[in-house]
């Protein structure tokens, strides 16, 4: 299902402001309730796939434990985007959406909606992730009806 390696981020200043950064610019766009409702309750994550790595199709939002609570995924490239394959695309009801490969790039999308990285051909893609839950209201919050995605580039 998924081959890359997995760094999980200790909670540290640097980490806690860029979890907010990310909620202030998921804030931005989307209109999604209550604003202070968005929290990041789990720790971010690097991955970085190497030639051949990637991540079969799936879906962020589990059926318990914390992914139950995942509203909104959060991808930012990390590195300058000298690597080939690798995409992250995403499957909406308009169909596959492969997203930008921006170094800095943001996309974020609900966590229901099934996703995945194709195969690394050359190169390397390293990327940041996070988990977002909207506690405003659970029911309209829910990623699977809603099949939206957003993108925006620094």
């Amino acid at each position: 299902m998924r081959d890359c390696t997995v760094y999980d981020l200790p909670t540290d200043e640097l980490i806690e402001r860029v979890k907010e950064e990310l909620l202030d610019r998921l804030r931005a766009s989307l209109a999604i309730g209550s604003p202070s409702r968005l929290q990041i309750r789990e720790s971010p994550r690097v991955l970085r796939y190497l030639p051949g790595g990637h991540f079969s199709w799936h879906s962020d939002r589990g059926r318990s434990g914390a992914s139950r609570h995942r509203d909104f995924t959060i991808s930012v490239q990390l590195v300058p985007c000298s690597y080939a394959g690798g995409d992250l695309q995403v499957e909406t009801r308009d169909g596959i959406v492969s997203a930008p490969q921006q170094h800095g790039g943001i996309v974020a999308f609900a966590s229901g909606l099934r996703h995945r990285i194709s195969p690394v051909v050359a190169g390397e893609r390293w990327s940041f992730l996070c988990w977002v839950r909207n506690s405003s209201n659970r029911r309209s919050a829910d990623p699977v009806s809603r099949g939206r995605t957003t993108s925006r580039r620094n």
